[in-house]
């Protein structure tokens, strides 16, 4: 029987054509929805057409037979959830869609935990600001005079628990944005490689608060400089190379939501984590809300980017800005459930003080 349903698969995978993960999730959209039967035959087709779209990504490495049941097991959980209408969220297919739970936790080291990396227990003095919050606002919206968005484009970690420095970077790249009007896209393997003696773990794990004590005493450097590549090494960076510096970084309180919008509004896109569980992995839309994740310091396992805030559907939610790429969740961003904690999601929060640019002789911003 396995030989059969090999050979079935097989002839599936010879006659696919790629598809763009948009055009996989029209394609499918129906069935991936609970609109439409999803029968063997269609699990063949839509694996077929997986393994095409993510092709580099894909866990498949020869066992197609295996990773098309880890495949069609997780197609089954998102149908049954997208099919319940008391869930405030949908869930899609992804390039993580035939990973298995504990893979996925590996693949991003989620599931290292360390005494280094403890979220400050001291919030900084608080800052009162002039004007509301509005109801809903997003950084994402927003242009500076030379028409560059504040919010800079979503990039992708890779193989690497490096989530922490794709949210500090994040968090520099549009703070420099709003106080210089300058637009810079930073390195993030910079703080993999160099930050380790702020408590920060490279591909294993960090803390962009620890992140922005680190570039207010060495600076920061261009990602054209010295380039992302996902992995631990030594560290390469020359001070000659310094183009962006800050004073460090600003603690919200802990579980402070209100001023965790204040800030976010006022100040700028916020550093914020939270908990992931087995379900996340496949977000496409929707506020996200979970009865199974936990929400203390010692829970937070994922650092994203807070870029807004809003109300969908009667629900408040965080507009966040994730380090998974483009192609996943909702254009790489995904909303969670604010004013309730939702795992953990108001425990460990900063943003950079002070981002400048950092000028030579001539006084023009020195150019990687």
């Amino acid at each position: 029987m396995k030989l059969l349903i090999l050979s079935i698969l097989f002839v599936t995978l010879a006659v696919t054509t790629p598809l763009t993960s948009l055009q996989y999730k029209t394609k499918y959209g129906s069935v991936i929805q609970g609109d439409e039967p999803y029968t063997k035959a269609i699990a063949y087709k839509m694996y077929g057409d997986f393994l095409d779209t993510y092709e580099d990504l894909t866990m498949n490495k020869g066992d197609s037979y295996d990773r098309f049941e880890i495949f069609n097991d997780n197609m089954k959980k998102v149908i049954a959830h997208n099919k319940d209408t008391t869930k405030t969220w949908k869930m899609g297919v992804n390039k993580f869609q035939d990973m298995t739970d504990e893979e996925f936790k590996i693949y991003f080291s989620l599931d290292i935990t360390s005494d280094d990396e403890k979220c400050s227990a001291t919030a900084s003095p608080r800052i009162n600001y002039n004007g509301d919050t509005d109801e809903n606002f997003s950084w994402r919206e927003i242009r500076m005079p030379h028409s560059a968005k504040v919010v800079t484009p979503v990039k992708d970690q890779g193989h690497c628990g490096s989530c922490w420095a794709f949210s500090t970077i994040g968090a520099m790249e549009s703070h420099f944005l709003i106080t210089t009007t300058k637009y810079a896209i930073m390195s993030e393997q910079q703080l993999v490689d160099c930050a380790g003696d702020f408590d920060n773990h490279g591909c294993n794990g960090g803390l962009p608060e620890n992140a922005f004590r680190y570039i207010s005493e060495n600076g920061l450097t261009f990602e054209g400089t010295y380039p992302y590549v996902g992995q631990d090494q030594k560290c390469k960076y020359d001070p000659l190379y310094k183009r962006i510096t800050a004073k460090g970084p600003f603690v919200i309180e802990e579980g402070n939501e209100e001023q965790l919008v204040e800030s976010i509004r006022h100040a700028g896109p916020v550093s914020v984590a939270y908990q992931v569980v087995d379900d996340f992995r496949f977000y496409e839309s929707g506020v996200y809300s979970s009865n199974d994740c936990e929400n203390t310091k010692s829970d937070v396992n994922h650092a994203v980017l807070a870029t807004g805030y809003g109300v969908e559907t009667g629900l408040k939610y965080y507009e966040i800005k994730n380090s998974w790429g483009s192609d996943w969740g909702d254009e790489g961003f995904f909303k969670i459930e604010r004013d309730q904690n939702m795992c953990g999601i108001a425990v460990c929060n900063s943003y950079p003080l002070g981002v400048s640019s950092v000028y030579g002789k001539s006084g023009e911003l020195i150019k990687n």
